[in-house]
């Protein structure tokens, strides 16, 4: 499994229904005072086996809590216990890819484990809508599905699937468009590479006499011998600044050598 890295802040995208059932409820009102159409669904249910995922609180408390209700909700449903996927709180932050209680999930998957993953709320499975898509649809490849205890509404593996397509669309003809704009010397946003600068018209990019001078200095010294650091002082001794004003470092002379 792959995944965007990528921030925690970001929300999953707008749920779509899929006729699985009313969002907003997690069981009977009683528990074990089912009408007849719910004891139905609980015995198609219990043939069914679901993991837990839980994205853990760092208060112990709060962890025991949320892993409590989540098994409320898997006994609510009738679904055989299979195994419960603790994430530590450090590792909330991470790529999908890089969270070891998922990945060990993962490969529960691949192993046709279980049909359900029972988790808190939907974001817990990504840091942004791309991350929890990509989960969603790769699960869904192996014939698991995800529901969330606390109600929402369920997803739809075929809608999330297509807006990942949307969305890789959309950054191919960025690229593309980019692309096109340097080779016709245009700005494409931010500030021109070292070397460069904005020309008056606002819209093309043209060659800055200063840079270009020390940009030659450096191509000089580096054929001389020097190594980043003792070209970077020799400019900076020479009286050679940077945009900012400030000294040369062998960083930036080395980002220089990297593009000549």
């Amino acid at each position: 499994m792959s995944a965007p890295a990528d921030p925690r802040s970001a929300s999953a995208p707008p749920p779509v229904a899929t006729g699985m059932g009313q969002p907003g409820t997690t069981g009977p009102a009683s528990i074990g005072q089912a009408t007849a159409p719910e004891a139905q669904q609980g015995a198609s249910a219990a043939r069914q086996r679901a993991a837990i995922y839980l994205l853990a609180p760092a208060d112990p408390e709060a962890a025991k809590a949320a892993r409590t209700k989540l098994d409320a909700y898997r006994r609510d449903r009738g679904y055989a216990h299979v195994a419960c996927y603790s994430e530590k709180p450090e590792h909330a932050d991470r790529p999908v890819n890089d969270r070891p209680a998922l990945c060990r999930l993962a490969a529960r998957v691949r192993a046709q484990g279980f049909e359900v993953v029972i988790v808190q709320r939907y974001s817990d499975l990504g840091n942004d809508w791309r991350a929890l898509a990509l989960v969603v649809v790769t699960l869904a490849k192996h014939g698991v599905r995800v529901e969330s205890a606390r109600g929402e509404p369920p997803l739809d593996p075929t809608t999330l699937r297509q807006m990942l397509r949307d969305e890789q669309r959309r950054v191919r003809r960025n690229k593309q468009t980019l692309k096109a704009k340097r080779s016709r010397g245009e700005v494409t946003g931010g500030h021109p590479r070292f070397g460069f600068r904005v020309a008056a018209d606002g819209v093309h990019v043209e060659s800055d006499p200063v840079e270009q001078s020390i940009i030659g200095q450096v191509k000089q010294l580096a054929a001389q011998g020097l190594h980043a650091t003792a070209i970077a002082r020799r400019l900076s001794d020479a009286g050679a600044r940077t945009r900012t004003g400030s000294r040369f470092t062998h960083k930036q002379v080395q980002r220089i050598l990297a593009r000549v």
